[in-house]
């Protein structure tokens, strides 16, 4: 008996509840992702909000809507998502981001911190 209970909550964990706030920010990321065919600039979104809102399932969802692939040995992202490391710097969401990129190299190198606020125009 429990371990068919515990196929049953196996099975209903892989499924994903559209509730209808779910739905309209799938629908809305849908539509920057389509923008882009259109326009050829590139978004970026950021998806904030409280624990067990569905961020990380959204951005499951998004993945597999938008499947990495490698065409003629040359790996084509469509989508890059990334999540923002607990304590954000420049550095470390850099680094987020290479990584996400597949790059050997994402924990090399520096950031030379700028020395004004004039550096930055």
């Amino acid at each position: 008996m429990n371990s068919q209970r515990f196929r049953m909550i196996a099975l209903l964990k892989q499924k994903v509840i559209r509730y209808p706030q779910f739905e309209i920010a799938y629908q809305q990321i849908q539509s920057i992702l389509e923008l882009k065919k259109f326009t050829g600039i590139s978004q970026n979104l950021l998806c904030i909000g409280a624990a067990g809102t569905g961020k990380s399932t959204i951005k499951k969802e998004v993945e597999k809507a938008y499947p990495r692939k490698v065409v003629v040995g040359v790996p084509i992202i469509p989508v890059l998502t990334v999540d923002t490391p607990a304590i954000p710097t420049v550095k470390n969401i850099a680094e987020t981001m290479l990584l996400a990129f597949g790059d050997p190299l994402a924990g090399k190198g520096t950031v030379i911190p700028p020395k004004n606020n004039t550096d930055y125009k």
